[in-house]
């Protein structure tokens, strides 16, 4: 499965957490993800050092917090709010691929551990034919 189609698909199933999600369409997802909040935080990070700049020039601190870095770092959570369930559902349907219950989901939670537990099963191969359906090729 190649970027474009990984994509189109994370978007497409957007709350379904049935069926399942391959290794490299997880994957695609995330590199995807990763590429947009590192715009929007260097969008953030150059609007906000010029906002600071005019705080130099001209001593009002509305000036600062009122600039373009407000608008991005906006942006920044108003995307982080719209794919939080798709990467949900796209985790579930990768512990599905693997033969695990989206319960499994929940380890996340579990601090260090947890993280390491959800990144072996992401990494994991694809299982073969399972209650979740049949092999994506």
């Amino acid at each position: 499965m190649g970027f474009g189609e990984a994509v189109k698909l994370f978007f497409k199933n957007y709350v379904n957490f049935s069926g399942r999600a391959t290794r490299s369409e997880y994957w695609w997802v995330y590199l995807f993800n990763n590429i947009v909040y590192m715009v929007l935080g260097i969008l953030f990070a150059i609007s906000g050092g010029s906002s600071l700049a005019a705080y130099d020039a001209y001593g009002d601190m509305s000036i600062a917090y009122m600039g373009a870095g407000a608008i991005f770092y906006i942006l920044m959570m108003l995307y982080c709010l719209a794919v939080l369930l798709p990467s949900l559902s796209l985790m579930v349907r990768r512990l599905h691929d693997i033969g695990k219950s989206g319960t499994y989901i929940l380890m996340g939670l579990i601090p260090v551990v947890g993280y390491i537990f959800i990144l072996v099963y992401m990494l994991t191969g694809s299982a073969p034919d399972n209650q979740y359906g049949p092999k994506k090729v």
